[in-house]
């Protein structure tokens, strides 16, 4: 008998496709902005996200989402997930129901919004098992959100809770922020925060306030410079991609403000870090030489600066560090440094041994000595794609050197990840492995095999080398290859599970998990999606939290039983509506997209903004144009407005 499986309703059919997002900003940003995982209005966006609308034709007939239905692996019906839109096509409200003897019963979570004609939310509302949460917003005369206001529900009541009001300058960015609390009879002030940005949308200082009941008290002040040159070669799409050159922290004492700690990014002309350093000021001597820790303030107040340099391919060829000596004058002491060893390979390959060293010195800054900190072999292809890194560190002040891992990669010839291995070594230098992954990439960079395993071994573990190396650093204590070899794929490695994707118009349509059992492959779970790929979502109106990017028809979850797989069904309900009008959106043809580059086709330079489809700013720039070759694929909104005001605004598609 097979077991039935119900399943909740959900909005994507790439729920299994984790997708990289950008990291967070290296600097704390002023910002009210909210989570919008259900589509929630962003405070400080200019406009709200639209759905699709008719741009080349007054009149153009769409597909609307109006429902999402789930059924159990009997078929019988489990959940029901229906949206709702106004008159201006906007979506408004959602509603998600379980499935009853006889019908779906009452909502058991319920979002509602209200807008105005050019679909600004003035109030959402989530309601779940007669419990929820509120927010009112209100906006200026430009569409910025300058406060929201949040509630709770406790079954009998609104309560407030909390409150933010915003103030801007004429780039749209939060210079100004108040947040207060509700204290049972008014608003009772928390924290005062204000900011400054560059041209780029960049934050260029913070100061940030706390109320202590009677008066505002200082709590953090920063100020931020950062690089404008290129990005660096070796910069990898989904990673921070903004380069800080300066931050100066100050710190309140005695009332006010005093800088007291600068740290310093320097860059080469192409983009590579090229040194750092990071400065205490001396309050005696009137530098910033270090030496002063402000009465405790600081847990060690040293100086220091270092340089970073590369051969003419781009790789690391120099690394050094010096310490400032706390005085009138400057004088410097090399801390340490980082010695370099190339071995090339006949085929084209590389590998380079960094021995990293620290200096010793006496009180009068007289070297003394040296130790080795760790020594660490790279190995790379032609390409400078990293092949291999093993380390190795002293068992204790000036000890023998021992082995602390290994990790080898291998590249299809494409260039896209092939393999991935990791191993540590025990107390008796005997090679552990860890991890094994193997992958195979279409011809478009789509992962269509994974396959993992870990340490196959039992009952003890076996040696696998022999010592060397000596006193002779340059010589690794175990014998080792600079790439993975048949010798390290044939290790006692235990399969684990195994994942098979197949893509169609750059989409995931299967995803096919197995797990290993030691003798033969289970199924594990995975799922099936049906696309209608002659629909785009640009030409459809649908809810913000749908992230697809063309029409889903179906999505079939499997659950793996044994060799079979047991299966549960959402699918999707349209209906077709005309659209006669296009309400809070400009139709002119000033935005045009490549497919990379948006441009606004007046010549003339704009204000363009590239919203998510969670609302969220992807991108922000002033000029001609905007490169979004760095945006992952998905729908985005641009909007975009000229030094006349007059506003802009498309949906595109990033493929």
């Amino acid at each position: 008998m097979k077991k039935a499986f119900l399943i909740p309703c959900v909005m994507t059919a790439m729920a299994a496709q984790a997708m990289e997002m950008p990291a967070e900003g290296i600097m704390p940003r002023l910002t009210p902005v909210m989570q919008t995982k259900e589509g929630h209005a962003v405070i400080n966006r200019v406009k709200e996200v639209a759905p699709a609308r008719a741009r080349k034709s007054p009149v153009e007939t769409v597909h609307r989402l109006d429902s999402v239905v789930g059924y159990n692996s009997d078929g019988s019906k489990g959940t029901m997930q229906t949206f709702a839109y106004d008159s201006n096509n906007w979506w408004v409200e959602s509603q998600k129901y379980m499935w009853e003897t006889g019908g779906w019963g009452t909502p058991v979570e319920t979002f509602y919004c209200t807008r105005m004609d050019n679909g600004f939310v003035l109030s959402e509302v989530n309601m779940a098992y007669g419990y929820g949460v509120r927010n009112d917003y209100e906006y200026d005369e430009d569409g910025r959100g300058t406060a929201m206001i949040c509630y709770s529900y406790d079954g009998v009541e609104w309560t407030p809770s909390s409150k933010g009001e915003y103030a801007y300058d004429y780039d749209g960015n939060i210079v100004e922020e108040y947040i207060y609390e509700w204290n049972g009879s008014e608003w009772s002030p928390i924290s005062h925060n204000m900011a400054d940005w560059d041209e780029k949308h960049r934050q260029t200082s913070i100061v940030q306030y706390s109320w202590n009941g009677s008066a505002w008290r200082g709590i953090t002040k920063v100020d931020y410079r950062w690089f404008d040159g290129p990005i660096d070669p070796d910069y990898v799409p989904g990673t921070e991609k903004e380069r800080m050159t300066y931050r100066g922290e100050y710190f309140l004492i005695g009332g006010e403000w005093v800088l007291a700690c600068v740290t310093e990014n320097f860059f080469t002309e192409d983009g590579r870090i090229a040194g750092q350093s990071w400065k205490y000021y001396n309050r005696q001597y009137d530098n910033w030489y270090g030496g002063d820790s402000f009465g405790g303030l600081f847990p060690q107040c040293n100086s220091w600066i270092s340089e970073i340099g590369y051969d003419e391919r781009g790789v690391e060829n120099l690394n050094r560090t010096f310490q400032y000596i706390p005085g009138e004058e400057e004088r410097l002491f090399e801390l340490g440094y980082v010695e370099y060893i190339e071995t090339p390979k006949e085929n084209g390959d590389f590998e380079i041994l960094t021995i990293n060293r620290v200096n010793e010195y006496d009180d009068s800054y007289v070297k003394t000595g040296e130790n080795v900190i760790d020594k660490i072999w790279y190995g790379y292809n032609a390409r400078r794609q990293k092949l291999a890194v093993y380390e190795e560190m002293p068992l204790g002040a000036n000890g023998a050197m021992i082995p602390m891992l290994e990790d080898k990669w291998s590249y299809d010839e494409n260039g896209y990840l092939e393999e991935s291995m990791s191993f540590d070594f025990d107390s008796d230098f005997t090679r552990v492995p860890t991890n094994w992954g193997i992958e195979r990439h279409d011809a478009d960079g789509n992962t269509i095999e994974i396959q993992g395993h870990i340490n196959g071994n039992s009952g003890g573990l076996r040696p696998m080398f022999t010592r060397s190396g000596g006193d002779d650093l340059t010589t690794p204590v175990v014998e080792r290859e600079y790439c993975i070899t048949d010798k390290d794929r044939n290790d006692n490695w235990l399969p684990t599970n195994r994942w098979v994707n197949t893509f169609e118009n750059g989409v995931m349509t299967t995803h096919l998990g197995y797990k290993w059992t030691g003798n033969d492959w289970t199924n594990l779970s995975g799922q099936n999606n049906y696309f209608d790929f002659s629909v785009e979502v640009a030409k459809m109106m649908v809810p913000q939290l749908y992230t697809d990017i063309y029409k889903v028809d179906r999505i079939e979850y499997l659950y793996g039983d044994g060799a079979d797989w047991i299966s549960t069904n959402v699918y999707y309900h349209y209906s077709e509506q005309t659209l006669s009008s296009v309400a809070g959106v400009d139709t002119d043809a000033l935005l045009s997209f490549d497919g990379n580059t948006v441009r606004y086709l007046d010549g003339r330079m704009a204000r363009i903004t590239v919203y998510d489809m969670t609302g969220g700013v992807a991108l922000a720039t002033t000029g001609a144009e905007a490169d979004l070759s760095d945006l992952r694929t998905g729908v985005y909104v641009v909007m975009a407005e000229n030094a006349d005001g007059r506003q802009s605004s498309m949906k595109i598609i990033k493929k």
